[in-house]
């Protein structure tokens, strides 16, 4: 709606109003048009956004947009018997020869899906990959609406041409039942297909992830199994995480084997039970080999209405 020179002088008159343009006047740094006729005052512009972690995001006044997620890198772990070096060197290989995709006329895009019991590593791994991502001076997206996203990635591309992305779909085996297997068709290899992308899909359940999205070449091109720490990881996991003033505390090797086919969840109960909160020893292996400890996920609680619009 336009406003008059007499609204705004009206509106200027408010000291709430008139507080909020003096905020805002530092900031402005620019002019913004849409038609070479209309210019407005805009914020500070762009070219570029910083490698990193981001969500998607609306608003009235802004439209899509992208929000950075902060992340402690130090709390992931590199774990023997994870993939994670595996998926780094497809990924790495993908990018490498994306030019031969587009000599033979491809689109260069990949997908990969991580799947396995929960709590058994697949955020955490997801992190690691963000991380390999920013080497690249790539960006990573949280995924949650298959809509939202077939808009905000045609902009990115508008923006950021050739710029590596990583767009991560936690629980895609809900977000299918949620929203439909459409969508995802759509923006996988359909008219709404981006450039240079990888998707990284992660669910606790591959059986419930329909034929034609999981088991299609071109979709999703690679599935990996991500299982419970074995004895390896869990040592390495502790002795990682333990200062020096705790490490005889208690004999590790009887820890690794009574932590036996624990998950990445509840070792990090382990610890904080046992070295933060001084538990008894037996009574905290007993309670987590009966407990179940599900995923803890990036961004959205995909139950709750999430919708922006």
């Amino acid at each position: 709606m336009d406003i008059t020179a007499e609204d705004l002088f009206d509106r200027l008159q408010d000291e709430s109003d008139k507080e909020q343009l003096e905020q805002l006047l530092p900031k402005v740094e620019s002019w913004v048009t849409t038609n070479n006729k209309d210019f407005f005052f805009s914020f500070k512009s762009i070219d570029t956004i910083p490698s990193g972690l981001y969500s998607m995001t609306y608003t009235d006044n802004n439209g899509f947009g992208l929000s950075k997620m902060e992340y402690k890198s130090e709390e992931f772990f590199h774990l023997p018997s994870l993939p994670h070096k595996q998926i780094v060197a497809d990924l790495q290989a993908f990018w490498d020869n994306k030019q031969k995709f587009i000599d033979y006329n491809l689109n260069p895009k990949r997908g990969i899906i991580l799947h396995g019991d929960p709590g058994c590593g697949k955020t955490s791994l997801i992190y690691l990959v963000v991380e390999e991502i920013k080497k690249r001076d790539g960006i990573s997206i949280y995924f949650d609406i298959p809509q939202n996203w077939i808009e905000i990635a045609k902009l990115v591309r508008k923006v950021e041409k050739d710029r590596p992305i990583l767009c991560i779909i936690e629980d895609i085996d809900l977000v299918i039942a949620k929203h439909g297997e459409e969508p995802f068709l759509n923006f996988l290899d359909g008219l709404n297909s981006i450039t240079n992308v990888v998707y990284v899909a992660t669910t606790n359940n591959l059986e419930r992830i329909p034929d034609r999205i999981k088991d299609r070449p071109s979709r999703f091109d690679k599935q990996y199994v991500i299982k419970k720490p074995n004895d390896a990881d869990r040592l390495l996991y502790f002795q990682t995480k333990l200062i020096k003033s705790d490490i005889k505390k208690y004999d590790l090797n009887k820890l690794v084997k009574d932590t036996k086919n624990f998950t990445m969840a509840h070792l990090k109960e382990v610890f904080i039970s046992l070295y933060i909160l001084n538990n008894p020893y037996d009574e905290v292996i007993k309670r987590l080999k009966g407990s179940k400890i599900t995923d803890n996920s990036i961004g959205f609680d995909l139950d709750g209405n999430d919708d922006w619009w």
